[in-house]
């Protein structure tokens, strides 16, 4: 029975061990600029893999649709800043504007991240049956990203 104990103590030693060299191993990785891009590129390619794969199974039933104006306020053209409906890459604001087909229930988010600096963005149009987002509410993001928000319709008809 001893002996038997010890066995579990050493694998569970062994196992934390492992554990701990991997997660220092992935800290080290992290710190260097372009491995976190190429982790990135490749968590985004198994994402996309997975929610196409999510796509071909969904049965598409008629919701309400909307749209979306959403304005840059710096006149710039930034491809590297993207729209993200429910956590899947839709656009990007390389004409400095983004215009977005939603639908009831799509989560809505800016990914500002490959962004070092701070920027301001405006819903400058949107479908007036659309209650969870305001038209003129602007939002200031500093190489993060953030949420807008669930979409939501009226239920008025």
């Amino acid at each position: 029975m001893n002996k038997f104990l010890r066995k579990i103590e050493r694998f569970f030693l062994y196992l934390i061990m492992i554990a701990l060299i991997l997660v220092l191993s992935i800290q080290i990785i992290m710190q260097d600029n372009d491995s976190y891009l190429k982790l990135k590129k490749y968590e985004y390619t198994i994402r996309n893999f997975f929610n196409k794969r999510a796509e071909l199974v969904e049965v598409i039933d008629k919701k309400k649709t909307g749209l979306i104006i959403i304005d840059l306020l710096q006149s710039k053209s930034l491809p590297q800043v993207y729209i993200l409906k429910n956590n899947k890459r839709v656009s990007n604001f390389s004409k400095g504007y983004v215009i977005l087909d939603v639908r009831d229930g799509d989560f809505i988010e800016i990914d500002a991240s490959n962004y070092k600096n701070a920027l301001w963005f405006e819903i400058t149009e949107i479908n007036k049956n659309i209650s969870s987002l305001k038209k003129g509410k602007q939002f200031r993001i500093e190489n993060n990203k953030i949420a807008l928000g669930v979409i939501k319709f009226n239920n008025k008809i």
